[in-house]
C-alpha cells in the first residue's frame, strides 16, 4: 500500500456545509506537545493505535504499518515513528477502558476537520490490514457518536476513504 494514497484518504475530500462537531479551537495549533506534535497530530497517532490494538493484539505487520503510516505522515525515521507509537501505547496505559481514551482523543479535535481528519484516519487505519475486525468496527462506532457523526455521514466518508486507498 502507497502511504500517500493513505496519507491523501485521510484529509477532508471537500468542505462541507455543516459538520455535526462544532467545537471551536481557544487554543493556538502551534502548541506543541512531545516530538513536536500539535495535539491534533497527537489525536491522529493515537486513533491509529487504537484502531490498530482495538482487535486486543499488536502483530508485528501491524507494527511494521503504524511505523511506516507514522513516518510517512509527519515526515519522522522509523526510530522517531516507533517513539511516537510507544508513547501513544504508554499514555493509553493510563486509562480504564475504551471510552476514557475515545473522549481524549475527541477532546483534542476543535474543529470540524480537525474531527473529520480523525475519523478518516481510523478508517484508513482500519481498512489497511484487510477486513475489518469487530474491535476495529466497535471502536470506529464509538468514535463516530462521539463525534456526532450520523450513519450517513459516517458511511460516506468511510466509502470515500476506501475509494481513495483502492485507486
Amino acid at each position: 500500500m502507497f502511504w500517500m494514497d493513505i496519507i491523501t484518504a485521510i484529509k477532508p475530500m471537500q468542505p462541507k456545509a455543516t459538520a455535526p462537531h462544532t467545537t471551536q479551537r481557544t487554543t493556538p495549533m502551534s502548541q506543541p506537545t512531545d516530538h513536536n506534535l500539535t495535539e491534533v497530530e497527537r489525536a491522529m497517532v493515537d486513533i491509529s493505535c487504537v484502531m490498530l490494538i482495538a482487535d486486543g493484539e499488536l502483530g508485528e505487520e501491524e507494527e511494521d504499518f503504524l511505523v511506516g503510516f507514522l513516518s510517512s505522515m509527519f515526515g519522522v525515521d522509523s526510530e522517531t515513528a516507533e517513539a511516537l507509537a510507544q508513547d501513544s501505547y504508554d499514555r493509553m496505559e493510563s486509562f480504564v477502558g475504551l471510552n476514557p481514551i475515545i473522549d481524549d482523543i475527541v477532546a483534542r479535535l476543535k474543529t470540524d476537520e480537525d474531527a473529520e481528519r480523525a475519523f478518516r484516519c481510523a478508517v484508513a487505519t482500519m481498512l489497511a490490514d484487510g477486513e475489518p475486525t469487530e474491535g476495529e468496527q466497535r471502536v470506529l462506532g464509538k468514535l463516530k457518536r462521539r463525534l456526532g457523526y450520523d450513519g450517513q455521514t459516517a458511511v460516506a466518508i468511510i466509502h470515500e476513504v476506501e475509494a481513495m486507498l483502492a485507486q
